[in-house]
């Protein structure tokens, strides 16, 4: 799995030129593909993601060669990303995406970034949201598109909200 054998990635007809070491050294997935004989990826040494577009595959390829953070991706496209990065396991980018994302929340934002998080099941977003929402609740503070979140979310939110502890009383 030397640094000169590249496999060819296929997204959108489109072929890339990689580095098996460079995916192998950040996903585990990957490495089982190249080292198992019996892996269709190992004998045609080459891998093809039909799953994602090819700007993803290319960010996330950028992002291992570079171990760069993500910076200013719209918030679908990092959702994008930690998809990938959950499904290959690279967890170096995972919790880069998350930590980013976390950071993103603000009340105009908490709801969108909520939405994608409950439907990809990223639970350490989901909390960051759970708490940030519990906070404009207690400001009494209105957050764009609340209503428009899963009623089970909703449901969390609130109990939480009802739940903690007063300080005045």
């Amino acid at each position: 799995m030397g640094l000169k054998t590249l496999p060819l990635l296929l997204m959108e007809k489109k072929l890339k030129q990689v580095h098996k070491c460079v995916l192998a050294g950040h996903s585990p997935v990957f490495t089982a593909m190249f080292k198992s004989s019996a892996m269709k990826e190992a004998i045609e040494n080459k891998v093809e993601i039909s799953d994602f577009t090819f700007d993803i595959v290319e960010k996330v390829m950028k992002i291992c060669y570079n171990y760069n953070s993500v910076t200013d991706e719209p918030l679908d496209e990092c959702f994008m990303l930690l998809k990938f990065a959950d499904k290959y396991n690279i967890t170096f980018l995972e919790d880069n995406l998350e930590v980013h994302l976390c950071d993103k929340i603000a009340v105009s934002t908490v709801s969108e970034i909520a939405k994608y998080a409950i439907a990809d099941n990223v639970s350490k977003v989901r909390k960051k949201c759970i708490d940030f929402l519990v906070i404009c609740l207690s400001k009494k503070e209105y957050v764009p598109e609340m209503s428009s979140l899963d009623k089970d979310f909703l449901d969390t939110v609130f109990t939480t909200f009802s739940c903690r502890k007063s300080q005045t009383l």
